[in-house]
């Protein structure tokens, strides 16, 4: 009993200050996906404020590059006071209508990273992969379906899932501890077996957060390629739409984790980094 409690103890030590702190620094997510829609809090910065705002005139005007331009500044102004989803969701229209889908699929991918489970976000993710001839980003299958519960959460959204699912069976545990009997001992068990599910989504979460994540949106895939120098060999082809780690920088090149692990080089503009 005593070691059960003293790992309790340790787990919900690491989780509730993540939860706050999460929660603390999340910013707005209203839902709304119009470009028109405000992505630049009260108390954001004046200059990202107008930026957003030129941004959305540009955007009406049909001048998407100059609109791109705005937000991207806003983006950078903003620091966490601005609705990054929405700037994102809003360059990924811009991106579109540009007919830049692979940059669009870029943007909507980073907008669904901060809103897993904005509707609006998710259609247009996918519709942009389809256009620009990339694999779903939902396949339809067990795989992808058990991937999309347990991502379909924030940092913030996770951690207080596990710390309540945790709090649970604490108290379970106490009760069975102090009761006895077999119904609650079976209790405690389907308590403890929850806990752990319920902490897979935050160690997802935490992943995603920590990683530095990027997209390959080179609709032909990315050579990964063993020097940064277009004539160096070439290891694997990562296809179009997968994503892949960062691990080092050169101009004009990134160090990146292939799909079988194998590290190498890719031309900076095939991949797009997905922390916004």
């Amino acid at each position: 009993m005593g070691r059960w409690l003293a790992i309790l103890v340790c787990l919900l030590a690491a989780l509730a200050p993540r939860a706050l702190a999460a929660e603390s620094t999340a910013g707005p997510a209203d839902g709304t996906s119009s470009v028109t829609s405000p992505a630049a809090s009260p108390g954001a910065p004046a200059d990202a404020r107008a930026s957003f705002e030129a941004g959305v005139a540009a955007y009406r005007a049909g001048d998407f590059g100059r609109a791109r331009a705005h937000w991207l500044a806003a983006l950078d102004a903003g620091g966490d006071q601005v609705d990054r989803k929405a700037l994102c969701f809003a360059l990924g229209n811009a991106a579109a209508r540009s007919q830049d889908l692979g940059a669009a699929v870029g943007w909507y991918s980073a907008a669904q990273r901060l809103a897993p489970r904005d509707a609006d976000v998710l259609a247009n993710l996918e519709f942009a992969r389809r256009e620009a001839g990339f694999e779903p980003f939902d396949k339809g299958d067990l795989t992808s379906t058990l991937q999309r519960v347990f991502d379909a959460w924030t940092v913030a959204e996770a951690s207080w899932i596990a710390l309540g699912a945790i709090v649970l069976f604490f108290a379970v545990l106490l009760f069975e501890a102090l009761r006895g009997g077999a119904g609650w001992r079976r209790f405690a068990i389907l308590c403890g077996a929850g806990a752990l599910l319920a902490i897979v989504p935050w160690v997802r979460a935490l992943e995603r957060e920590r990683a530095d994540a990027l997209l390959v949106i080179e609709k032909s895939g990315a050579p990964l390629r063993s020097e940064p120098r277009d004539g160096a060999t070439t290891i694997e082809t990562l296809a179009a739409g997968s994503g892949v780690r960062r691990l080092d920088e050169l101009p004009g090149w990134v160090r990146v984790t292939g799909v079988e692990n194998a590290s190498g080089w890719v031309r900076a503009e095939s991949v797009f980094a997905l922390a916004r």
